[in-house]
């Protein structure tokens, strides 16, 4: 604890300032904004693209590692895992512009990369999520949202783009992106292309962790047409690719034959969405519409290696189709969102020549308004009826149906404090099995449909010098949770418990918090001491400070620190670890189409592997990475 103690004094002094009173809706944490008002449900969490920019993430790993209740792990792009409070994402909402994304192909692999650059917000939904959003959200949900070019552009501006390099030496990973955008009329365009490449990292005792390479390529093109009174129509798509050679098992130094293998392996997504938005609610007629297709490919040329040539090659197929039809009514105080949406999705082993086929049609209203000037309320009903069909051979399918119910309020009991609660209960329906494995052979056992029962309840406070925070305790249970491997549709109970906190000060230069995790994960009534297949993986105590500090001259500095403590779980003590995370960043007040960033990630070159590593022996888990200096050049135009 000496080093740790150590650690956050240096943060902290990176945003040390006379103290000054602020007043702003918005919590600017540098590193990371917690601004609810950017979304219409206030028990979400905000990333905004200031963030991503600040933090210089690049990864699901950067993107979430100020966030103490995401977790992640993984050695390469797509093959990081996401858990929500120590919950896989399976269970869980991933979406990008309304279109599902994120699905399970293989255990020892992930739901798939991607680039935080793309996007214009990310909100976090932790348990409960609002009726509207979409089936499957047992968990909670991420909410992807791309950037289009009215965030892009000054209002006086009608084009512009940018281009940018960045060097990270951990790897010698080097990343081009570049783009383009600007409105004529009411037309407006935007278009990103980024690249990146380098090879195997190193941990922090200085070890080359094999097949860890980089080799990703994304894009993101979007069209608008602005039809006045708030009234938009807007096509988007998306393209993510991880190419690069990986271990059989990318998650554990294990391989075939008691070597590591190189297999070939390709990672694609790729998202359509098609959406009529509405945002200025007058009356009772404001229709909307979203249509998304999402197609996901995984190639692993198995056989390409004598070691691992009796293995079936992987070659699959993931395709979601969504349609959602919704109007929004106008209240006093708030507003009502009601409607009706479909999803129709196939998991398809091309190698076997097999898939399965999931369709879900649901009804929903959401409504949230201020009850007083102190008092407001966000709830919702929906209810889904869904169909399973396993591989045609089996002749196996199943329906079942249910609904799903929030309720969430803020009371403000004075000035200064707010009291906040929030409850759910969702159906979750079915889940693919693990689709590398899928073949004509397998056979289902019969369940119920998924559920969970979530609630959130707490306090924040925000003082007028300055000084916030708030503590909060939460549930998650989720009961019929299927057994993704063994095509169980029902069977495990999991469950997440805990509280959290923070504690902050922002002034008019910059801000520091602290935030606070403790949470135990449960499978079957027993404390996950790692990762388990399709489930979760242990969480205990995290720590995350986080600072910033702007010297208004063009140089922000900041930082953040990431400490998990030891957790004594199942007669065994997972070892803590602490993360320093520097950066400085520097746009000249004469020129300020220019941008340079320099960060430090892990700066004390701590070795350690991720709490949501698999509970094996210590030897075979891969440890993450060891200090990276990072350099990045932007000129935009």
């Amino acid at each position: 604890m000496a080093r740790l103690s150590l650690w956050l004094a240096s943060t902290t002094i990176l945003a040390v300032s006379p103290l000054y009173a602020q007043d702003t809706d918005t919590v600017d944490l540098g590193v990371l904004v917690l601004d609810e008002a950017a979304t219409d449900d206030e028990v979400a969490e905000t990333i905004t693209a200031d963030d991503i920019k600040d933090t210089g993430a690049t990864s699901a790993s950067t993107l979430f590692q100020s966030i103490t209740n995401v977790q992640t792990s993984g050695t390469s792009a797509s093959g990081t895992r996401i858990f929500i409070n120590g919950l896989e994402t399976n269970s869980a909402s991933i979406t990008v512009d309304g279109a599902p994304v994120g699905s399970q192909v293989w255990h020892h692999g992930g739901p798939g990369g991607i680039n935080p650059r793309l996007f214009e917000q990310v909100d976090v939904y932790a348990g409960i999520t609002p009726a509207d959003i979409g089936p499957f959200a047992t968990a909670g949900a991420l909410v992807f949202t791309t950037v289009d070019a009215a965030d892009m552009l000054e209002p006086s501006d009608d084009f512009g783009g940018f281009v940018g390099a960045q060097y990270e030496s951990n790897g010698n990973v080097m990343t081009y992106e570049g783009s383009v955008y600007g409105r004529a009329e009411n037309f407006d365009y935007l278009l990103y292309l980024s690249t990146a490449d380098g090879g195997n990292w190193e941990d922090g005792d200085g070890n080359t962790v094999p097949f860890t390479g980089t080799g990703v390529n994304s894009a993101l093109a979007k069209l608008g047409y602005d039809l006045g009174e708030g009234r938009r129509l807007a096509f988007s798509t998306t393209y993510y690719q991880d190419k690069e050679d990986r271990n059989i098992r990318s998650d554990i130094a294990l391989g075939v034959g008691g070597e590591l293998n190189a297999i070939p392996n390709e990672t694609t997504t790729n998202t359509y969405t098609l959406e009529y938005t509405d945002d200025l609610v007058d009356g009772f007629f404001n229709p909307e519409f979203r249509l998304t297709h999402t197609q996901e490919d995984q190639w692993q040329e198995r056989r390409a290696n004598p070691a691992t040539a009796t293995s079936s090659n992987v070659d699959v197929n993931t395709q979601n189709t969504t349609l959602k039809l919704q109007n929004k009514v106008a209240i006093a105080g708030g507003e009502v969102r009601f409607g009706f949406d479909y999803l129709d999705a196939s998991s398809y082993n091309n190698w076997n020549r097999v898939g399965e086929k999931i369709k879900n049609s649901g009804i929903f209203v959401q409504a949230n308004a201020d009850i007083t000037n102190r008092l407001r309320v966000a709830g919702g009903l929906r209810y889904d009826w869904t169909e399973f069909t396993g591989q045609a051979d089996s002749g196996f399918s199943r329906k079942d149906d249910g609904y799903s119910a929030n309720l969430y309020a803020e009371y403000d009991a004075n000035h200064w404090l707010t009291l906040d609660a929030g409850v759910s209960h969702v159906f979750g329906g079915y889940d693919f099995g693990e689709t590398a494995t899928l073949s004509n052979a397998v056979v289902y056992t019969d369940g119920d449909a998924e559920t969970s029962d979530n609630y959130r309840v707490g306090f924040n406070v925000a003082l007028p010098n300055g000084l916030y925070g708030g503590v909060h305790a939460f549930r998650t249970k989720i009961k019929n949770a299927g057994d993704t491997r063994a095509r169980a549709l029902a069977g495990d109970t999991l469950e997440t418990k805990g509280w959290d906190a923070d504690l902050g000060y922002r002034f008019q230069r910059g801000n520091v918090s602290l935030g606070y995790t403790d949470a135990d994960v449960r499978e079957n009534g027993e404390l996950l001491s790692g990762y388990a297949d399709y489930s979760g993986a242990p969480v205990g105590q995290i720590l995350v400070l986080r600072g910033s500090y702007d010297f208004e001259n063009g140089l922000v500095v900041g930082g953040f620190v990431e400490a998990a403590l030891d957790y004594d779980v199942a007669e065994q003590t997972l070892p803590g670890y602490q993360i320093v995370n520097l950066f400085a960043s520097y746009t000249p007040p004469q020129n300020e189409t220019i941008n340079i960033r320099v960060g430090v990630d892990n700066l004390f070159n701590e070795q350690y592997v991720s709490r949501q590593s698999r509970d094996v022996d210590s030897d075979i888990l891969f440890a993450e990475p060891g200090r990276s200096i990072n350099v990045s050049l932007n000129y935009t135009f």
